[in-house]
């Protein structure tokens, strides 16, 4: 009963803890307060009046863990604190109101939302009379805002006080991009004591005028009609000494010198890109200590020359000269880059590298030197092959070499770069692609290999690439641009992972299938040939022999016996025949056959083999397990026992000198041991060794009668 108590218990709490899970997380997306959908997994409510609805009732009620409010497409009269009565308690980050008309703004409308820190206020992209925008910022001292957004909202430099508003407000980030201004005073931000972002881009300025500010750190002007490099150095003082982000792309500037932003010290972004200048001159920005990134891309007359150590800087991560038609081996001096040993970003791309014969020694020289690059772009470069050097870059993990007119890859291109993760090379003009040219530990480490755009032949030799790309499409980006067409040379392309290229309609032709077939036979023949003649070598050199003695010695006769026994052994034993057989069997009248002794001089060892088993009423075998290993042994003991066999003659005497392993005994010596009697040898036992001999006569004895 207890039991029962406790487990009852146990559901009731994980039932309410389930359902208090379900309460506080939401659906994902739901509607909350009429023309609102709130969303839970962002803490974010979006309000869309489509064009029509006034906002009369003000913002309708919201959860509680709202954070991010946006108020989209709304016809609103005049925003006042009742708007924004029933969402005054949420905790907002972000205040949104966007692509609204807005007749009035009552100047503490937003002050509901001075317990908010850190609030995101973006109020551009809305219809709103210059004057009435003024007059909200004028409520804006009493929040805490971290960004302020006026984009679009057709500001000019009608009010020469629109600004001044700001002043004693404690904004951090105020971003006043794509509107009409002309000109940019730093004096009327100077008393946003906490700004230190400003962005100033896509206006028409044309005249700065700037103010210390010793907070601002990023001053973004690009997109704008400046023609000269702004003052920013006074002496060797930066009006701006802790700015670190400086955007001056898209405008007029004529010419640049080192000494106008050297005082820059903090400086770590630097942005030049499509302004007039068209020559850089040596250490343009080597004074800069803390420069990481400089971007000098597609400049409006592209760079003419660059000069000697023009980029020396041994701080520079990241340098992009894109897009300039710069005609690398004239307008680019070799030592450009050096002294630039941090670089980990260089972008080369849409420029020209003049095909030279010295270009490879070039392009050595130039960036050989680079090795902690990280990201090598040189597409669109007009180049016939990969540069040699590219490849001693081995700290590269992504590299770009699309539009050029590259055909194959260099011989262990990837084995050589072991960090590579990204490759573009697509747009150049590979017909295929060697499966040999991509080790197996690429397939684990690369994450996008793109050859789109390459004019592919659909055959069998790019089919362990079309598999590739079956099986990982993700892997190489834009898999309706891979298209191959037909190896007879038809124009009509399609796409390579539709192309009919599989296993099986890569198999061989039936001509190819046929001389396979036969050389198969041909090789099963051969093997089985040689199988048969490995297994009976000893008897077709007995019968070479035989044949080659026969020949020599035709006319001799075998009726005239000279010896009892021809002994057959091994070098290991030759002490046991020399000190117990000769002495022992000699001894009473025995003749043996001792090949030490009784071969004849410089006849062939075969010739003295066969000719001492004519010439032997018997043959005695000392075997061992040395007898057993001996090749030479073997031989002449399946020689002996053939030429008994032939000749009708089966004396065979054999002498056990020791147990034989099983691992040694060979077929012949099998049949030998199993067929023949065989007398053991007793070892040092004297009365054993008497018996034995005793035996070993008589039986020798016997052969001869």
């Amino acid at each position: 009963m207890e039991m029962n108590k406790v487990v009852l218990f146990l559901c009731v709490v994980f039932h309410y803890c389930v359902t208090s899970i379900i309460r506080a997380a939401p659906s994902t997306r739901y509607h909350c307060g009429g023309l609102c959908r709130c969303e839970a997994a962002s803490r974010s409510a979006l309000c869309d009046g489509h064009g029509e609805n006034t906002l009369r009732h003000g913002v309708p009620r919201l959860p509680s863990f709202i954070q991010n409010l946006t108020l989209k497409s709304f016809n609103i009269q005049i925003i006042t604190k009742e708007t924004f009565v029933r969402v005054k308690t949420l905790n907002l980050t972000v205040l949104k109101i966007t692509n609204s008309t807005i007749v009035d703004i009552e100047e503490d409308a937003f002050s509901v939302f001075s317990h908010c820190r850190n609030l995101s206020l973006v109020i551009g992209h809305n219809v709103i009379a210059e004057t009435v925008t003024s007059k909200a910022l004028k409520g804006l001292r009493a929040l805490s805002l971290d960004y302020l957004d006026l984009r679009h909202l057709n500001i000019s430099d009608t009010d020469d006080t629109f600004f001044d508003t700001l002043s004693g407000t404690s904004v951090r980030h105020i971003c006043v991009s794509k509107n009409y201004l002309t000109k940019y005073n730093h004096s009327k931000f100077v008393n946003v004591s906490n700004l230190f972002y400003l962005d100033l881009s896509g206006n028409d300025i044309n005249v700065t005028m700037l103010t210390y500010s010793y907070v601002l750190r990023t001053l973004q002007l690009s997109y704008n009609r400046i023609t000269q490099f702004p003052i920013l150095c006074q002496g060797n003082q930066s009006i701006f000494p802790n700015l670190d982000r400086l955007m001056l792309d898209h405008n007029y500037i004529q010419n640049i010198q080192s000494k106008q932003f050297n005082c820059l010290t903090k400086l770590r972004q630097f942005d030049l890109s499509r302004n007039y200048f068209a020559t850089i001159g040596t250490n343009m920005f080597a004074y800069l200590p803390n420069l990481e990134s400089l971007r000098l891309r597609n400049m409006f007359y592209g760079i003419v020359l660059v000069h000697r150590y023009a980029f020396n800087n041994s701080h520079l991560k990241e340098l992009i000269l894109r897009d300039n038609r710069i005609e690398i081996l004239h307008s680019l001096d070799k030592d450009s880059f050096s002294g630039c040993h941090r670089l980990e970003g260089l972008d080369l791309s849409y420029n020209q590298v003049t095909k030279l014969p010295k270009r490879d020694k070039f392009m050595e020289r130039l960036i050989g030197h680079l090795h902690s690059l990280r990201f090598l772009s040189l597409g669109s470069s007009n180049l016939f092959e990969i540069p040699r050097i590219v490849m001693n870059l081995t700290n590269l993990e992504v590299l770009e070499l699309y539009t050029n007119y590259i055909s194959k890859l260099p011989d262990g291109f990837f084995s050589r770069m072991p960090k590579l993760k990204m490759m573009y090379i697509s747009t150049n003009s590979f017909s295929t692609l060697k499966e040999s040219d991509f080790p197996s530990n690429l397939y684990d480490r690369v994450e996008l290999i793109d050859f789109s755009g390459n004019p592919f032949v659909c055959d069998c030799n790019l089919l362990w690439f079309v598999e590739w790309l079956r099986r990982e499409p993700a892997r190489f980006g834009h898999i309706d641009k891979y298209t191959c067409t037909n190896s007879d040379g038809s124009t009509e392309s399609k796409l390579l992972t539709d192309a009919n290229i599989s296993l099986k309609a890569c198999l061989v032709s039936v001509e190819t299938a046929m001389s396979i077939v036969i050389l198969s036979i041909f090789v099963i023949i051969l093997l089985m040939t040689s199988s048969l003649v490995y297994k009976w070598r000893w008897m077709i050199k007995y019968y070479i022999y035989m044949l080659r003695y026969k020949n020599s010695s035709s006319d001799q006769t075998d009726h005239d016996y000279m010896f009892d026994a021809y002994v057959i052994y091994c070098a290991e034993n030759r002490k046991w025949v020399l000190e117990e057989a000769i002495p022992n069997l000699e001894r009473s009248g025995v003749c043996l056959c001792i090949h030490e002794r009784d071969f004849m001089p410089g006849a062939l060892i075969v010739n003295n083999i066969v000719d001492s088993l004519r010439r032997s009423r018997t043959v005695m075998l000392v075997l061992s397990n040395d007898f057993a290993k001996s090749h030479w042994c073997q031989f002449e003991m399946c020689l002996c026992q053939t030429y008994l066999l032939e000749n009708g003659r089966g004396l065979l005497l054999a002498v056990l000198l020791e147990e034989i392993k099983s691992c040694h005994v060979t077929k012949s010596m099998y049949a030998v041991l199993k067929t023949t009697t065989y007398c053991t040898w007793p070892g040092e036992d004297e009365e054993a060794k008497s018996l034995f001999w005793e035996r070993m006569r008589k039986s020798l004895v016997s052969t001869s009668r």
